[in-house]
């Protein structure tokens, strides 16, 4: 069979699902007007950072048919700031930007900027998305770019014995530092190497498996997956005992604890699979193609005002007051509002909010948070 190439970017993917690389393969990218947007905010990067210039002088320009707006200026030119920040602490650090490294033949990707100190490598990612966090942690894309590079360059790397991977997420306002670091012994990533050469191989077997997980999320072929397709089935089996089973399913508050815990990560699948079902019967009814039994309608929103200043004097000649008394920003719009003014004011604001609990919610054991005991679920209530 062809060797595909193996993107970096979904290596969580094609490691738990190595069939999935197959049944990828001649199916359409899914770009998004972010996803260009975000390119472009890496080709200004990389303009800067080659040239010594700043963000600011590419502001209005067009790059590929995207202005440079002043929030993207702002937030290249801060992890712009970051790379030349770690450079002053290198002696005699090299810097590459942009630049392609190789695992396998297979797997290869191009990494935004790597900075070859005397004893680190420094492995830098801009991520230029705001809704989605990026965790350092365990970033398999990052830990692939430091191998290749490694590789790549090895004459680079002879003195070097630790690397540290750079996560700089400068429009992500959740309460996360815009630049995360995390710090690998050289010896650990060289023992993953083993285990991405395996996987990398175990995509290339003509019966690669077809395993379902947290990874089918962002996997192109989950409408046409027959994984997914056989839990959703499985799902329905363990709901509807036999085929003559009533249409209806069972009452949940009369199902046994073990059918909780079989079907729960079953319907996670299912899920999946149903909004992936979902979107491309949208898009297909977007492009003309009729889907039997449902049509396209318009979408219609909430009320608004045909003539603000009739409105306005309606209400004041009947003693109404016709503007809502004005609210404290969020903690997250001040972050950013204060971001333009000055990026360091931003740390102001993190001292003054906190997170309130809002209730809960039933989680794999595998989350990272503490599970809560039944106290402190359904404490008691303090009378005033």
């Amino acid at each position: 069979m062809s060797h595909a190439k193996l993107a970096p970017s979904s290596a969580h993917r094609w490691m738990a699902c190595p069939g999935s690389v197959a049944l990828c393969e001649g199916l359409p990218d899914q770009t998004s007007e972010y996803a260009a947007e975000g390119t472009v905010a890496h080709e200004v990067a990389a303009r800067c950072l080659e040239s010594g210039g700043d963000a600011a002088e590419y502001l209005d320009a067009v790059l590929d048919g995207h202005r440079v707006t002043d929030e993207m200026a702002q937030a290249v030119q801060y992890y712009v700031d970051a790379v030349r920040g770690q450079i002053l602490m290198e002696a005699d650090a090299e810097l590459l930007v942009e630049q392609k490294v190789t695992v396998t033949s297979t797997l290869y990707g191009t990494a935004d900027a790597l900075l070859f100190g005397s004893r680190t490598l420094h492995v830098f990612d801009l991520k230029f998305g705001s809704g989605v966090f990026v965790d350092v942690e365990d970033n398999l894309q990052l830990q692939i770019y430091a191998i290749g590079a490694l590789l790549t360059f090895a004459s680079k790397c002879v003195n070097i014995t630790q690397v540290a991977l750079h996560i700089v997420q400068p429009r992500y306002y959740g309460g996360e530092a815009p630049w995360r670091t995390k710090v690998y012994q050289r010896e650990d990533l060289e023992a993953l190497y083993g285990q991405l050469v395996e996987a990398a191989r175990a995509t290339e077997a003509k019966d690669a498996p077809l395993n379902s997980g947290e990874h089918c999320r962002w996997c192109r072929a989950k409408t046409i997956c027959p994984r997914l397709r056989k839990d959703a089935v499985e799902a329905a089996q363990h709901v509807f005992e036999a085929p003559a089973a009533p249409v209806e399913p069972p009452r949940a508050e009369l199902l046994a604890p073990a059918d909780l815990a079989r079907l729960l990560p079953l319907f996670d699948r299912v899920e999946e699979w149903m909004t992936a079902v979902r979107k491309e019967a949208f898009e297909r009814a977007q492009r003309g193609e009729q889907v039997d039994g449902y049509k396209l309608v318009q979408k219609i929103g909430l009320r608004r005002w045909t003539d603000q200043d009739a409105a306005r004097l309606l209400l004041e000649a009947h003693g109404v007051e016709p503007y809502a008394a004005p609210s404290l920003v969020s903690p997250a719009q001040a972050e950013k509002a204060l971001a333009k003014v000055n990026k360091k004011l931003r740390e102001l604001v993190e001292p003054l909010t906190f997170k309130p609990a809002t209730g809960t919610v039933l989680v794999p054991e595998t989350d990272k948070r503490p599970a809560l005991s039944p106290g402190a679920v359904f404490a008691p209530i303090e009378e005033s």
